[in-house]
């Protein structure tokens, strides 16, 4: 007997496998990552590729004779995300990282209702002012919702939460700046808008947040063949690199 369902998703990639199909990978709303594939002649009658272009919000049925078989998507575009940002490249590169990052980071077909929920909030933040700050915050929600939270409300050796400067790289947890000076060389910088939210985030603490968050995220998430972040995700951090 087959199997069918019907959900809500995110376009997070498409491969083309030749003879006329694509394997989609996609975010959904209840089933969490799931891959399946879909026939070129069907995109053909609905748009085209175009449909699948990763970020966009679609509606999913998919089927399969057996449950574990990779089985067929067929899919109707319900919102199209990235021609908001064509004119803001790096917004738009911000929404083609975030989509790598939970194509690389999530295991298939386990839901994640908190990181599907994050998922919607930064696709309309990023629409409604495009912050990055806002990105760097959604990759620590990501963290979050994979069971490897930061802690960054108080130090993990005094307790205090004034001067929180660095981050331990093994324990995820704020450390202030008179408790981490003998330890500076070892700890990963805390950016003050991440402590603070009244903080501007200028391009060098976009940068401190995007290595904080790389750095959790490959420590925790990411095993070989997949031992990096995303080729967008290290182009989105050289990005504020290379500005003053």
């Amino acid at each position: 007997m087959a199997v069918a369902w019907q959900d809500t998703g995110v376009v997070l990639s498409i491969h083309p496998l030749g003879e006329g199909r694509v394997r989609l990978s996609v975010l959904t709303a209840t089933r969490g990552r799931w891959n399946g594939l879909v026939m070129s002649s069907r995109l053909v009658r609905k748009g085209g590729t175009g449909v699948l272009q990763p970020g966009n919000i679609v509606q999913l049925y998919w089927k399969a004779r057996l449950g574990e078989q990779l089985g067929i998507f067929d899919v109707e575009l319900l919102e199209s995300i990235a021609p908001h940002f064509f004119d803001q490249p790096i917004t738009l590169e911000a929404l083609a990282s975030a989509c790598a990052v939970l194509d690389t980071v999530l295991p298939e077909r386990h839901p994640y209702p908190d990181i599907w929920a994050a998922l919607l909030a930064l696709l309309a933040a990023l629409r409604e002012c495009g912050r990055m700050d806002i990105y760097v915050r959604w990759e620590i929600k990501v963290l979050a919702g994979l069971g490897y939270g930061l802690d960054l409300s108080c130090c993990a050796a005094t307790g205090s939460t004034s001067n929180l400067i660095y981050v331990s790289p093994k324990t995820g947890r704020a450390v202030s700046a008179l408790a981490g000076e003998p330890y500076r060389d070892r700890l990963l910088v805390l950016p003050p808008f991440l402590v603070d939210p009244d903080e501007d985030a200028d391009p060098s603490a976009l940068l401190q947040g995007l290595n904080l968050t790389g750095y959790f995220l490959e420590k925790h998430l990411l095993v070989p063949p997949r031992a990096c972040l995303p080729s967008v995700r290290q182009r989105l951090a050289q990005h504020f690199l290379s500005r003053p």
